[in-house]
């Protein structure tokens, strides 16, 4: 059986999966901002907001004048404001 794309894991609705692919595409490029965004969307999408903070930490890391990954930070930690987790943003 082939290997599915990250992005035909998230049409499929395995979020886990997709994400474990892109961990692995991020191994290989260690500084894709976009790869790293992408894991941020997808953690959004599975509510893992702690993964969100993380990823966006490495993306600004790489670049910290990126406004799209401050963006997701921003959701991050509006995502925690919704849950009874303390925000550490």
């Amino acid at each position: 059986m082939p290997r599915l794309s990250f992005a035909a894991y998230i049409s499929m609705g395995n979020l886990q999966q997709a994400y474990a692919q892109l961990q692995k595409i991020s191994e290989a490029q260690s500084d894709n901002i976009a790869v790293l965004l992408r894991m941020a969307d997808v953690a959004y999408m599975m509510e893992d907001y702690i993964a969100m903070t993380d990823v966006c930490d490495k993306a600004l890391q790489l670049d910290a004048e990126n406004v799209e990954t401050y963006f997701f930070y921003a959701r991050a930690c509006r995502g925690w404001v919704m849950q009874p987790v303390p925000c550490r943003c």
